[in-house]
């Protein structure tokens, strides 16, 4: 009776499932997120940007946000984006691009203002490309958190970063003239 119970409490233990599926959450502004592995990157992750084709949006008209690296062959196992227009307010949709790619749980309340990885298969640059619907008005915020690829066969969760924040304001138009 008592190894069942083992092997139940290891399996929801957060170590052990260590979100290999996506996030739980809306959004990760804080890092280390939980002892992932016994030792950090070093240096950490760093190098990786949000780059969306424009700083300004039209309401309705999608944009292309892309998760790009300075190097070009760097890769990710983990991410999750997300955009929000205030403290609890998300902003604008993400739509799904393949089914590397789903929705935080529904608990998680996120509606479709943040979108998470499917697995931790590693994830190429031009894999890292999404189209985000920006909200009816007001300015949004994005933000990635990223769990970087690496050469351990045990995985890499210890490769954490942030990307900086992006803000993404809605195009004012004066006679035809933004």
């Amino acid at each position: 009776m008592r190894i069942p119970v083992l092997i139940l409490a290891v399996l929801l233990s957060s170590d052990a499932l260590a979100h290999s599926f996506g996030s739980p959450i809306c959004e990760i502004n804080v890092l280390p997120l939980v002892p992932m592995s016994p030792t950090l990157s070093e240096p950490p992750v760093s190098g990786w940007y949000l780059e969306p084709e424009r700083l300004s949006y039209v309401p309705g008209v999608a944009l292309r946000v892309r998760v790009r690296h300075l190097e070009a062959t760097r890769r990710l196992r983990g991410i999750q984006l997300w955009a929000k227009s205030g403290p609890t307010v998300g902003a604008g949709s993400f739509a799904l691009p393949s089914a590397l790619f789903v929705r935080p749980p529904t608990f998680a309340n996120c509606g479709q203002w943040s979108i998470t990885h499917g697995s931790n298969s590693p994830k190429t640059q031009e894999q890292l490309q999404f189209q985000w619907t920006p909200p009816t008005a007001g300015a949004a915020v994005m933000r990635a958190f990223l769990i970087e690829d690496c050469a351990s066969p045990g995985g890499c969760r210890a490769h954490q970063g942030l990307t900086q924040f992006v803000l993404i304001q809605e195009a004012l138009f004066v006679d035809g003239f933004e």
